[in-house]
């Protein structure tokens, strides 16, 4: 436990230290909320640098015109890279509840849908980067039912069961 708290502050501190030329950890940030009316918010925050690598670009920055493509492009890549399911059913997330916002130093991409119940067990997969840093750790925090869970997500072991307890 020691250790992940070690790693969120790690993360924290290297996406608000503003642009690097590079950063000496790969991680990507993935925070799970199911509110009590069974809004299932999900917000994944990487760095821009590498998901401009990952799209092929220089960086994230476009014109007003560029906007909407890059947004379409960067849903293209992270989207396949993640996954979810509630007690085995995947979760699937319409397109107008996706939205992507590139930053400079960091892009947050949050996905929302509604949940029937509130599940037994919560799937996440993320493959996010895992193509191109072989040091690649993707967090992932899940606030539901007054609990908070975290896990660690790492190429050898992309995917993690989350248990929630019922009142």
């Amino acid at each position: 436990m020691v250790s992940l708290r070690i790693l969120f502050l790690l993360l924290f501190l290297e996406m608000a230290a503003g642009p690097l030329s590079a950063h000496p950890v790969y991680v990507s940030m993935c925070q799970i909320r199911i509110e009590a009316n069974l809004d299932l918010q999900i917000s994944i925050t990487v760095f821009s640098e590498d998901l401009a690598r990952a799209i092929g670009r220089r960086d994230l920055r476009a014109t007003a015109g560029e906007a909407d493509s890059l947004r379409r492009q960067i849903a293209a890549y992270l989207l396949p890279h993640l996954a979810f399911a509630a007690d085995d059913q995947p979760i699937s997330f319409a397109p107008g509840n996706i939205t992507v916002t590139p930053g400079e130093t960091r892009t947050v991409v949050s996905l929302t849908a509604k949940l029937k119940a509130l599940p037994h067990s919560l799937i996440v997969r993320n493959t996010v980067f895992f193509e191109l840093f072989p040091d690649q750790t993707n967090m992932v925090r899940l606030t539901a039912n007054g609990e908070k869970q975290a896990v660690l997500l790492v190429r050898e072991k992309p995917e993690a069961e989350l248990l929630l307890t019922s009142d």
